[in-house]
């Protein structure tokens, strides 16, 4: 699914969260003048800047508590999620269920233009570029003809000279 934008994605529910990204109302960072389209993520954002969550080995500086404990995570060589199956270990129970799907094979993420599915959302966006590159190649094509495209309607940019708009 594409938008106007050209920020792809595998699901309408992916599309429409993105399009909130596109408001009308943009809140600028004080600090470093990026924008963002809803004051809950100018707020994440503005803990970058403050020393809430900083790691105390790098001083890298995160936007949560939970970001900042899955960072230290690389220092510390902490993996506390494991596969059942190979036992392989991973810092985030996401990276545990992405590996799993190569033991069960579950794709869960499947092309509503031909008959691939992938393990990883991901992989999906990319395949979904190849055909929006054969139906812009050769618009008399079937595939083209069938290419369901899922438009956000805008291409906002931050009202601010200096702004640099944050996706």
């Amino acid at each position: 699914m594409r938008t106007d934008c050209d920020k792809e994605f595998a699901t309408e529910c992916a599309l429409k969260r993105h399009s909130e990204t596109h408001s009308d109302k943009m809140y600028s960072c004080t600090e470093c003048k990026k924008c963002f389209s809803a004051q809950k993520y100018l707020k994440q954002h503005m803990n970058m800047h403050s020393s809430r969550f900083k790691c105390s080995e790098c001083g890298k500086k995160c936007h949560s508590r939970q970001s900042l404990t899955i960072h230290r995570r690389f220092h510390s060589g902490e993996k506390p999620f494991e596969c059942s199956v190979c036992g392989k270990r991973f810092t985030t129970a996401r990276h545990l269920t992405v590996h799993s799907r190569i033991h069960t094979g579950d794709k869960p993420y499947k092309c509503h233009l031909c008959d691939k599915a992938f393990n990883q959302s991901n992989h999906l966006n990319f395949h979904l570029k190849v055909h929006v590159q054969l139906s812009a190649s050769n618009s008399h094509s079937h595939m083209g003809d069938s290419l369901e495209e899922y438009g956000c309607g805008h291409v906002q940019e931050c009202t601010s000279e200096d702004h640099a708009y944050a996706r």
